[in-house]
């Protein structure tokens, strides 16, 4: 992809609907670039925020069945907010081009990479609408095939093997 062939020290995303504050992201940046954690998430529900909506029921309860998976909580697993070191970016093995951000936490933490949340804010959506609300269900089907899939992935790499470790704290 175009960012490997940049090879930036690190990557941030963020989503494109304006929900993710950029001033936010000096704080984000420090702890990958001081070489804490390999991947910092924002989490919307680290810290008090608006009333909860049926998609963040969703995302509470997905989180939920990943962070017991990879014996690490996880409280944001849909989080488009992202820091990378450039090793970890390089290392990712994604098979799906939507919904990538439960694959991109899964595929990073079997390999045993360094992986933290940091709290976000939410800011109102300034276009667009989340097509998540549209079809909760399938949405819901589709990330736990995918979640299943890349265990399964994982599995047949041996790489499950990093679980057996003290689990990982996030910040």
């Amino acid at each position: 992809s175009y960012v490997k062939r940049l090879k930036p020290n690190v990557v941030v995303t963020l989503d494109g609907d304006g929900q993710h504050d950029p001033d936010e992201i000096p704080r984000l940046l420090k702890l990958v670039v001081d070489g804490e954690f390999d991947l910092v998430q924002g989490s919307r529900f680290l810290v008090g925020r608006h009333k909860r909506t049926i998609k963040d029921v969703g995302n509470c309860i997905f989180s939920g069945f990943v962070s017991v998976l990879l014996r690490q909580r996880i409280t944001d697993i849909t989080s488009g907010f992202r820091v990378f070191n450039f090793i970890a970016l390089s290392d990712l093995d994604l098979k799906f081009d939507q919904e990538c951000y439960p694959e991109m936490t899964i595929d990073l933490r079997l390999k045993g990479y360094r992986i933290a949340e940091e709290p976000i804010k939410n800011l109102p959506r300034l276009h667009g609408d989340s097509k998540v609300i549209d079809n909760l269900f399938a949405y819901i089907f589709k990330a736990l095939g995918i979640v299943t899939y890349t265990l399964l992935r994982n599995v047949k790499t041996k790489r499950l093997d990093v679980l057996d470790e003290k689990p990982l704290l996030y910040s």
